[in-house]
């Protein structure tokens, strides 16, 4: 299933569509902001076979603060939910 376009950020972690991630048409990741840029934490790679597997970057997740891991768990439980697993 293609997500629709959204976003949606609470403090410094961002979930949103991402139309360049993944070839197999699902695009979900979770972002960090710093200031004006930003880096992915963890994303839903999309399968030939229309599973979807949440891939993490690095320790990424785990360099998180409490109070973000939260926020991050939070909109991965949303994430799961749009993507319908």
């Amino acid at each position: 299933m293609k997500p629709q376009q959204f976003i949606c950020r609470e403090g410094d972690i961002e979930v949103r569509a991402n139309p360049k991630r993944d070839m197999h048409g699902d695009n979900v990741e979770i972002v960090k902001w710093e200031g004006a840029t930003c880096y992915t934490v963890a994303y839903w790679d999309g399968d030939r076979d229309g599973g979807h597997n949440l891939t993490f970057v690095g320790d990424r997740p785990f360099k998180l603060t409490e109070p973000e891991r939260e926020v991050f768990w939070r909109f991965a439980h949303a994430a799961q939910t749009i993507l319908g697993l």
